[in-house]
C-alpha cells in the first residue's frame, strides 16, 4: 500500500543513485560501454530499492532509520550490478558471443562481480553512504509524521 514514507524513500533514493552514478561515470568513463543507460537505469533501481526495501522499515527517525538508508544503498548497489551484468551479457548474447548457457551465466557472474569491485571508489561510497544516512532519517521522518 502506497505511503508518504515510500514515496519520501523512494525519491531520496533514486537522487542519491543518479548523483552516484553520475560521479562514478566521471571516473570511469573509459571503462563502461552502459553510459547512456547508467544514469537512468541507476535512478529507476535506486526508486524501486527505496520503494520495497527503505520503504517497508523505515523507522521512526532515529539511528534505525539511518541504519535502514545504508541497508537500502548495498542492496541498491547489489541489484544494480546485478543489473547491469545481465545487460552486458545479454548484448554479448544477441550477438552469438556465447556457445553455451552455462557459460553465459559464469559470464553474467563475473561482470557483475567485477563492476561491483569497480564501484568501489571512495567518492561514490562517501555519497552512498551519506546519502543513505539522509534517505533513511527523512523517510523515517515521514513515516513518523504521515502515518
Amino acid at each position: 500500500m502506497p505511503t508518504g514514507a515510500k514515496l519520501v524513500a523512494a525519491i531520496t533514493l533514486m537522487i542519491v543513485a543518479y548523483i552516484a552514478s553520475a560521479v562514478f561515470m566521471q571516473s570511469r568513463v573509459t571503462e563502461l560501454n552502459l553510459m547512456s543507460s547508467l544514469l537512468t537505469g541507476s535512478a529507476v533501481i535506486g526508486f524501486v530499492t527505496g520503494w520495497i526495501v527503505l520503504g517497508n522499515e523505515p523507522g521512526y527517525g532515529g539511528i534505525d532509520s539511518i541504519a535502514a538508508g545504508w541497508r537500502a544503498i548495498i542492496v541498491g548497489v547489489v541489484v544494480a550490478c546485478f543489473v547491469y551484468g545481465l545487460v552486458v551479457v545479454t548484448g554479448t548474447m544477441a550477438d552469438g558471443g556465447f556457445s553455451e548457457p552455462l557459460n553465459a551465466v559464469i559470464a553474467w557472474i563475473r561482470i557483475s562481480l567485477t563492476m561491483m569491485l569497480r564501484s568501489f571508489d571512495p567518492f561514490v561510497w562517501v555519497i552512498l553512504f551519506l546519502g543513505g544516512a539522509i534517505a533513511g532519517r527523512l523517510t523515517g521522518i515521514a513515516n513518523k509524521r504521515w502515518i
